[in-house]
């Protein structure tokens, strides 16, 4: 029953940090290390539980060690007082010697583990580069350093949990013979009596011995995974208990009715850099409306802007001259430049998972990008596609991205460099298809290529810090 208390316990902590963090917009995401926001859930969690679980041993030893004091003191008050007085010393100095040294352990395994992780995550993503630039052999280097000092912490961390087994049995040694010294000396010359005395003492002191020994122990642990306890104590504290109970999406329902979206006088900065200043865009429903603008300017952050996923500093958002916080009520499909996708089929790709297939407008959707045995050589329905679309080109990736989008029911498309992996028939005719078979389909193009512009019926160039109404 206890085993499968904490078990619950861990997956209900790592349900709520998940949520919290899926409830946080770009900014969160963007300002966090994800190695960092990985390891929160996946062993912060469990080391939380091991925390509460080592406080609930360590307080049933301690009220059991209680009790066997009691029992001493009933025997012999001032056997109880000396054995009290040596265990408080005992203990004082061994917390002192001990209480700093396993803190710091502690804060460097929880840094050592973020940064392990991190490598792990840069070797599998950057695979391709690693193999081309020869560099195997620095990135294993790195990752051997960073393991051989976590396993360097954990072996100090061994030589610290053999130190209650030694000091609890001198302990004992100690306790025993000056009991056996002090009754010699205080007890009449009744033998029975002084049998009987040592007996009831030295069983006392023999099932102390374990409790004692366990008590360091745990006391050990609670030290070092007190940083543990901290992190995600901060989380809860310093932030709204509705961040892990609600979705803060607030898109419970979609504005399906709207007529015309406006974002006036807004500015958005990153780290104090102004991106946006005073800006202002008007889009009415159903305009296809081609982005330009040169890198880093901002078209990706008007983008995330638009959708929700960032918060303007100032300036108000209005959907059919109702002010709104943001844009969420919309219901948006989004087409990154680097598309989304899991190790499974590429039907479940498009549907994710949706157990309920409309199969007409799936063959529909499929037939628009293109996505039939001519320029896919996998099962559509039967085969992954590898981690991170391994088995895919670009292009493929891409088309799988758009079928998405599209097969959500959107209202409003974004593409954001959607295309780019396309040579330029394959992307001219599935966003000519796309504009006549969703008539009533609002759509951002983001892209380089001008030509893209002659599709739209209206053109925007991020410059200056605004949002600038081009000549189509």
């Amino acid at each position: 029953f206890q085993l499968k208390f904490f078990i619950d316990l861990g997956l209900i902590f790592k349900n709520k940090i998940l949520k919290y963090y899926l409830n946080q917009n770009l900014t969160f995401i963007q300002n966090n290390k994800k190695s960092n926001l990985i390891r929160n859930i996946d062993t912060e969690c469990d080391h939380l539980c091991d925390y509460i679980n080592n406080v609930v041993l360590l307080s049933s030893e301690l009220l059991f060690v209680l009790l066997l004091c009691v029992v001493l003191y009933l025997l012999d008050p001032t056997i109880f007082i000396f054995t009290l007085l040596f265990i408080v010393a005992l203990f004082s100095f061994y917390i002192i010697l001990i209480k700093k040294r396993l803190t710091i352990i502690g804060g460097k395994r929880k840094t050592l583990n973020e940064k392990i992780l991190e490598s792990l995550q840069q070797i599998f993503n950057g695979f391709i580069e690693i193999k081309i630039f020869k560099k195997e052999d620095y990135f294993i280097s790195d990752f051997k350093k960073k393991a051989s000092e976590y396993k360097y912490l954990f072996l100090t961390k061994k030589l610290f949990n053999l130190f209650p087994k030694y000091i609890t049995e001198l302990f004992i040694i100690i306790i025993f013979f000056s009991i056996i010294y002090y009754q010699t000396q205080n007890l009449d010359s009744n033998v029975e009596n002084l049998i009987f005395h040592l007996s009831t003492y030295l069983i006392i002191v023999i099932r102390m011995l374990p409790s004692a020994n366990k008590i360091l122990s745990l006391y050990q642990e609670l030290k070092f995974l007190k940083k543990t306890v901290l992190n995600i104590s901060d989380l809860y504290l310093l932030n709204p208990k509705d961040s892990f109970d609600t979705n803060n999406n607030s898109s419970e329902y979609y504005i399906n009715d709207w007529k015309k979206i406006k974002l006036e006088n807004f500015s958005f900065d990153y780290d104090k850099k102004k991106i946006f200043e005073h800006a202002n865009i008007e889009i009415n429903k159903g305009d296809i409306i081609y982005l330009e603008g040169e890198s880093g300017k901002g078209k990706t952050t008007f983008l995330n802007i638009l959708i929700g996923l960032l918060n303007i500093k100032n300036g108000k958002i209005t959907i059919d001259d109702k002010t709104v916080q943001n844009c969420n009520n919309i219901k948006f499909s989004y087409v990154p430049q680097k598309p989304f996708l899991l190790n499974e089929s590429i039907l479940s790709n498009i549907t994710i998972n949706d157990e309920r297939i409309d199969k007409q407008k799936l063959d529909k959707i499929l037939n628009i990008t293109g996505i039939d045995k001519n320029n896919f050589k996998i099962d559509i329905i039967n085969e992954n596609i590898g981690d991170n679309a391994s088995k895919l080109s670009g292009g493929q990736a891409q088309r799988i991205s758009i079928a998405r989008s599209l097969y959500y029911d959107a209202e409003f498309l974004i593409f954001d460099e959607a295309t780019n992996a396309l040579d330029a028939n394959s992307e001219n005719k599935i966003i000519q298809n796309l504009i006549s078979n969703y008539k009533n389909l609002t759509i951002i193009i983001c892209s380089h290529n001008k030509y893209m512009s002659n599709l739209c019926k209206r053109s925007l160039s991020i410059k200056e810090k605004n949002i600038i109404e081009l000549n189509n």
